[in-house]
């Protein structure tokens, strides 16, 4: 059952600088980290969801550890509701071919995540701190905007969509942009149509100088189980003579949006909402 705690003030966000008595601060209203940042994340919850959580009444203290979400709304009248580990989190994801009722799924099932419902509704004028969970990861995001200006107009579940991507994900979004150019100059590119093991081995592979030509083999492989080869020769590029599947051929001219338009035209592919593990 969600918990309210009564605060003495509305909450504004966190400070970017130190200050001393009477002297203006910059203060941080909106954010969104992970773990993938260390001590700035962790410093983020020391400071954020630990002082409200140390609010609640002596029965109803937490174990941080095991805490897998936790969601503070925080309302104009100085209440803070909690909710920890009772959402019903639902994902809306985009596959990558047919997938039953009853079935299992995992990354390699996921083309893109479209968004993320709490399972509660959360005021267009309430603040708010998000952590989740995938796996060993984390994710924070704070908002605390709407307490002292205009309603929220972003779409929450979408946002919080984008949010889980990012940790679900992160070996991708972590790319930096010296790696991409090293992908580019050996006329690769990580498609969504590759399992999600082949592309992070991709991603292993720049961040060790290695070849990406190494993976040839088992890309080729990977895409004639999958689909057809008629197929993918249309909508990916080919270079017979040295039987490269799945390599950008035309890096200089061909952009990345005709590059990924073979992602939505693989047949069977469609808005999928699943349950997160908790």
């Amino acid at each position: 059952m969600p918990v309210d705690v009564q605060l003495d003030a509305l909450w504004a966000g966190f400070c970017r600088d130190g200050a001393r008595d009477g002297q203006e601060v910059t203060v941080t209203t909106e954010e969104f980290s992970s773990s993938e940042d260390g001590e700035a994340f962790f410093g983020r919850l020391e400071h954020g969801p630990d002082l409200i959580l140390n609010m609640l009444p002596i029965g109803l203290w937490i174990n941080r550890s095991q805490i897998d979400h936790l969601l503070i709304v925080f309302h104009r009248d100085k209440r803070a509701t909690v909710y920890r580990d009772e959402l019903r989190l639902g994902l809306t994801i985009r596959s990558r071919g047919k997938i039953s009722a009853g079935q299992g799924v995992d990354k390699d099932h996921i083309a893109d995540i479209q968004s993320l419902d709490p399972g509660v509704g959360i005021p267009n004028d309430a603040g708010l701190m998000f952590l989740f969970s995938v796996g060993w990861r984390k994710g924070f995001y704070f908002d605390f905007r709407p307490l002292h200006g205009e309603p929220r107009h972003i779409d929450l579940k979408t946002l919080f969509g984008q949010f889980y991507a990012r940790v679900a994900f992160q070996n991708f979004f972590t790319i930096s942009g010296a790696e991409w150019d090293k992908i580019l100059a050996e006329r690769w590119f990580p498609f969504i149509g590759l399992s999600h093991k082949t592309r992070s081995e991709m991603v292993e592979h720049v961040r060790a100088s290695w070849s990406l030509d190494e993976l040839t083999r088992k890309v080729v492989e990977e895409v004639k189980t999958r689909i057809s080869c008629q197929h993918w020769l249309y909508d990916w590029a080919w270079s017979g003579a040295s039987n490269r599947f799945c390599r950008w051929e035309n890096a200089d001219t061909r952009s990345f949006a005709s590059a990924t338009s073979a992602v939505s035209s693989v047949p069977g592919e469609g808005l999928f909402w699943i349950v997160c593990p908790n």
